[in-house]
């Protein structure tokens, strides 16, 4: 198949899902998550009360193997996670990418459910609260849950996905889009070595007045005790957004590389004829290939 033909087949599905988000399903009938080769339970954070879904993919052979997988963790898991193994599978079978445990991290209350779509993305996500932006006011209340969210994952998921799965010590990487990749900026200014790579796509750098390039200029030093790879993508169309977006995320790249660590790799792309909505599906399948492939480096 063409290559335009499979890049558009990959963005009707993005389309498809979102729109499936945008419907609210019945408040007390929610939809239970369901995909083949996928494992789904519940965990409740003991930080911030709040009940997440738990959506685990294990590789083919994970069964058989008695080896261990890094991860590859996601955010977003409505429309990531099943692009996001697929992707991963589809590389893993060409030798194109490393095998790995994915895991997305979901809400109990947000299937098919704009309202808490947006509320949890926005209590999540985000590192500081603002009265205004993203979603707007009505959102915006619940902003700022950052730090409590990523002791969660630190705490409290890696300690629950260690115990219930083999996955290695080390080389797990990070996927966020958007806010997820915010957020994702936020773990390497705060607990960068939690991972050993970052994706990061389309990245909110714009919130709280640029506060994540801020906090990165601010630092002495990065605090990295291993090689830590960082893959910045966004697309050319993302200036025309009323937000600079591309110039924001060179800013970024520009105050990492200034730390001048020799542990941190920085790549940037800029994909062409690429908006927001559209980004994700490329970015994805490059950025992994990038962070995850059998010649790291290599797209």
């Amino acid at each position: 198949m063409p290559l335009h033909s499979v890049a558009l087949a990959v963005v009707l599905l993005i389309i498809s899902m979102h729109l499936q988000i945008a419907v609210a399903a019945p408040a007390d009938t929610p939809d239970r998550f369901s995909m083949p080769g996928t494992q789904v339970y519940a965990l409740t954070s003991r930080i911030n009360e709040i009940e997440y879904e738990i959506r685990v993919w294990l590789p083919e052979d994970y069964a058989s193997s008695g080896k261990s997988y890094p991860l590859t963790l996601m955010l977003d898991a409505d429309y990531q996670f099943p692009l996001g193994t697929s992707i991963l599978e589809h590389l893993a079978q060409r030798d194109q990418a490393d095998e790995s445990v994915v895991v997305a991290i979901a809400y109990a209350n947000s299937q098919r459910n704009p309202y808490w779509y947006r509320r949890n993305r926005t209590r999540d996500y985000t590192p500081t609260s603002v009265p205004t932006g993203g979603y707007g006011a009505e959102f915006q209340q619940y902003s700022g849950g950052g730090e409590e969210f990523l002791r969660f994952i630190a705490d409290e998921l890696m300690d629950s996905l260690h115990a219930k799965y083999r996955i290695t010590s080390a080389g797990h990487t990070y996927v966020g889009h958007s806010y997820g990749g915010l957020f994702g900026a936020f773990i390497i200014s705060e607990q960068p070595n939690l991972f050993s790579n970052y994706l990061l796509i389309s990245p909110s750098f714009w919130y709280d007045d640029r506060l994540m390039i801020r906090r990165v200029r601010e630092k002495d030093e990065m605090g990295l005790v291993a090689a830590t790879r960082i893959y910045l993508a966004v697309g050319d169309h993302e200036n025309q957004t009323g937000r600079p977006m591309v110039d924001e995320l060179r800013m970024y790249a520009r105050a990492l590389e200034e730390k001048h660590d020799p542990a941190l790799d920085v790549t940037v792309r800029v994909f062409t004829n690429e908006t927001h909505a559209s980004i994700y599906p490329a970015a994805l399948s490059a950025g992994l290939r990038h962070l995850r492939g059998s010649q790291p480096g290599q797209e």
